[in-house]
């Protein structure tokens, strides 16, 4: 796969495509508001327009982790997540790039509180709750880190 780093180079990695804003249309997706942002990823809420309409969270890249290993890593997420038999893992439904290029993952929308919100609420590190949602006896959490 052709790495987008290669045709744009942002100045600051660390921020989103600012060509990509609500109402923005990649493939058969129409972003309807932001959900969250991590450290190389940007998960927006989507509309799905064909073969069916659904809702659903689309997750992409941000431009500047276009490196090689970084690119891999990320796209080691959807089959990750297609292998979990979890209430709070979300299916994953498609994928590809958009036209600059950038990888991107689409997958079931799973409405819940943040998982940063729900530790804060119990005094708890991101790696505790992460364990937690990881248990088949917790409560489904949501929203991971993108």
């Amino acid at each position: 796969m052709a790495h987008p780093g290669d045709k744009h180079e942002p100045t600051d990695p660390t921020r989103a495509d600012p060509r990509i804003t609500q109402g923005s249309t990649i493939g058969h997706y129409r972003l309807l508001g932001r959900l969250g942002e991590g450290g190389f990823g940007v998960v927006w809420e989507a509309e799905q327009t064909a073969p069916v309409r659904r809702r659903v969270a689309l997750k992409i890249i941000k431009p500047g982790w276009t490196p090689a290993p970084v690119v891999a890593r990320f796209e080691a997420e959807p089959p990750a997540l297609a292998v979990m038999d979890h209430p709070a893992s979300p299916r994953v439904y498609d994928g590809g790039a958009t036209d600059a290029g950038y990888p991107y993952f689409v997958m079931e929308l799973v409405r819940g509180e943040p998982i940063t919100d729900f530790c804060d609420r119990h005094r708890l590190t991101i790696q505790r709750a992460a364990s937690n949602c990881s248990s088949r006896s917790a409560r489904p959490c949501s929203s991971a880190p993108a």
